[in-house]
């Protein structure tokens, strides 16, 4: 399956017990996200996966951006990555 290219995720068929995974990719502008960064952009890949009933969301994110150096305000590019592991609920409600 293709993964889903946007921010919000529609997870009804994946509730419905239709699908067990929902992958999804996209990218967010981090400009002035911080004052440390100048600009830049972080892309997010992951899933959210059913494991009969718990459902757990993983995603890595890779920022690539350029920031400011505190001290001289110097430009230089900057590159970070991290991974997430978050249950989204144990318990689903109507």
């Amino acid at each position: 399956m293709e993964p889903l290219k946007t921010e919000k995720l529609d997870l009804r068929r994946f509730l419905k017990d239709e699908i067990s995974c929902v992958d999804f990719e996209f990218s967010r502008d981090v400009s002035g996200l911080d004052d440390d960064f100048e600009n830049g952009t972080a892309f997010i890949k992951g899933s959210v996966v059913n494991h009969g009933g718990y459902f757990e969301l993983s995603a890595n994110t890779e920022v690539k951006a350029t920031a400011l150096c505190a001290r001289c305000y110097k430009a230089f590019p900057f590159e970070f990555s991290f991974q997430t592991v978050q249950p989204v609920t144990d318990k689903l409600e109507d």
